[in-house]
C-alpha cells in the first residue's frame, strides 16, 4: 500500500481524536460549572428514603371570586321620581347634578307625552267624537304638567314650567334673562317657571272656557296672576323685584308697541326716567295684566280711568314741556317733522310752526275738495297749488 493510499485514514482517525478530546472538555466544564453554582450544605445531608409519603388535603376552604366594577345604571334607575333621587343620593350624587338629571328626565317625559297627544287617533274620527278625544288627551297632559311640576316641588323645592323651552340659548330665556336682572342661577331658575306659569294660566284658563271667557274665568285668571306674583316676590329679593318690575313696565311698552304711541322713543327718556315709566306701568296695570288680556273683563269707564291715571305720571316724571312734547310726537305727522327738523338741526319752535304750517294747509285742502262750488278742473288746480311742508 502506498502512502497515498494511507493518507485518507490517518485524517480521519486525526479528525474524530480531536472531537472526542473537545467533547471531554466540554463535559469537565460543565460540571465544574454545576458544582460552582450549587449551594454548598454546611452538614452532610441525610440520605432520602426512595419512597415518599403524599397527602392528600381535603378540607380546603372554599374559593372566593373577588368581582369589581359591576355597578350598572339601571341599578339606580327608577320611574319612581322620589326613588330614583334616592338612589342617586345614597351613592353619594351631588345634589345639583342629581336635580339635573332629575328635571332633564322630567322634560322627556313631558315632551314624549306633548309629542303623543294628537297621535293613535283613527283618520276616520272626526267631529265632536275627535274634539272629545283630543279634549281628554289634553286634560291628560294638563294633569301631568301639574303631577311632575309638584314632584319637582317636593324634591328640590324647584318651580317648573314646560311653558319656555329649557334651551338656554331660546330667545324667550334670553328675554326672561333681561327681564330678572342680577340674579343667582337658583333665583333665574324658579323665576323662569314663574313666568313660564303666566302663560300656562293663560292657555289653560282659556282652553277650559273654550275661550269664551266669563267673569268666573278672569277671576280665576286674577287668582293665578296673584299667586304668580306672590312666588316672584318669595324668590327675588325686594330691590330685585323692584328691579323686575321696572323693567317688565318699559318692555311693556316696547313690546305693546306703546312707545311711538306715547312719544317717548323719539323724546329719548334718560335711563332714570324710564324706570321710573316702568314702575308706573306695573302701578297702574298690575304685572301680567296685559299678557293676561284682563282689560277685557273691565269696563270702558275703568280702561279710561287707568289711562289717566298713566298720563298724570308721565307729566310727573316728564315735566310739563317734556310731556307736552310726547303727546305731540303721539302724531305720526308730527313726528316726520320732528325727525326732518333734528336731522337739519332745526330749533323747537321751528319744529312747532312747520307743524302747525302743515295742519292748516291740510284743512285748507279738506275745504277745496268739499268746495261744490268748484268743477273738478278748478277743484283738481287749486288743491296742486296747495304745498305740504315735510310730507
Amino acid at each position: 500500500m502506498s502512502s497515498s493510499d494511507r493518507t485518507p485514514g490517518l485524517k480521519a482517525g486525526f479528525v474524530l481524536a480531536i472531537s472526542v478530546g473537545l467533547n471531554v472538555v466540554l463535559a469537565v466544564t460543565a460540571v465544574r460549572l454545576l458544582r460552582l453554582s450549587s449551594p454548598q450544605s454546611p452538614h452532610p445531608t441525610a440520605t432520602r428514603s426512595p419512597v415518599e409519603t403524599v397527602r392528600v388535603v381535603t378540607n380546603l376552604p372554599p374559593e372566593t371570586t373577588f368581582v369589581t366594577n359591576t355597578f350598572r345604571w339601571r341599578q339606580l334607575e327608577s320611574t319612581n321620581y322620589e326613588e330614583y333621587a334616592a338612589n342617586l343620593r345614597a351613592v353619594g350624587c351631588p345634589e345639583r347634578t342629581l336635580r339635573d338629571i332629575i328635571v332633564a328626565e322630567v322634560w322627556d317625559r313631558y315632551h314624549a307625552a306633548e309629542r303623543t297627544k294628537d297621535r293613535g287617533l283613527p283618520f276616520w274620527q272626526n267631529g265632536p267624537r275627535r274634539l272629545t278625544a283630543q279634549r281628554a288627551r289634553e286634560t291628560e297632559l294638563i294633569r301631568l304638567k301639574k303631577d311632575l311640576a309638584a314632584v319637582l316641588q317636593r324634591l328640590f323645592g324647584f318651580i317648573w314650567s314646560p311653558a319656555i323651552d329649557r334651551d338656554p340659548f331660546d330667545d324667550e330665556q334670553w328675554i326672561c334673562h333681561a327681564l330678572l336682572g342680577d340674579v343667582s342661577d337658583e333665583q333665574f331658575a324658579n323665576g323662569l317657571g314663574l313666568l313660564g306659569r303666566v302663560e300656562e294660566a293663560n292657555e289653560e284658563v282659556r282652553w277650559q272656557a273654550h275661550d269664551i271667557l266669563l267673569d268666573a274665568d278672569y277671576a280665576e285668571l286674577l287668582r293665578r296672576r296673584d299667586e304668580i306674583e306672590r312666588g316672584l316676590h318669595a324668590v327675588l329679593s325686594p330691590t330685585q323685584f323692584e328691579e323686575f318690575r321696572a323693567r317688565v313696565g318699559a318692555a311693556e311698552r316696547v313690546l305693546g308697541h306703546l312707545f311711538n304711541s306715547d312719544g317717548l322713543d323719539e323724546l329719548n327718556p334718560t335711563p332714570n326716567e324710564l324706570r321710573q315709566i316702568g314702575l308706573a306701568q306695573t302701578e297702574v296695570w298690575p304685572l301680567g295684566w296685559q299678557i293676561l288680556d284682563l282689560d277685557d273683563s273691565e269696563t270702558e269707564a275703568a280702561k279710561e280711568a287707568r289711562e289717566a291715571n298713566m298720563e298724570a305720571r308721565l307729566r310727573t316724571i316728564l315735566g310739563e314741556e317734556r310731556y307736552a312734547e310726547a303727546k305731540l310726537l303721539r302724531d305720526g305727522r308730527y313726528r316726520d317733522i320732528y325727525r326732518f327738523a333734528k336731522e337739519n338741526r332745526m330749533s323747537r319752535n321751528t319744529t312747532h310752526r312747520l307743524y302747525e304750517i302743515q295742519k292748516l294747509t291740510r284743512e285748507e285742502i279738506r275745504r277745496l275738495r268739499d268746495d261744490k262750488s268748484l268743477n273738478a278742473q278748478e277743484r283738481s288746480e287749486r288743491v296742486e297749488a296747495v304745498t305740504l311742508p315735510v310730507t
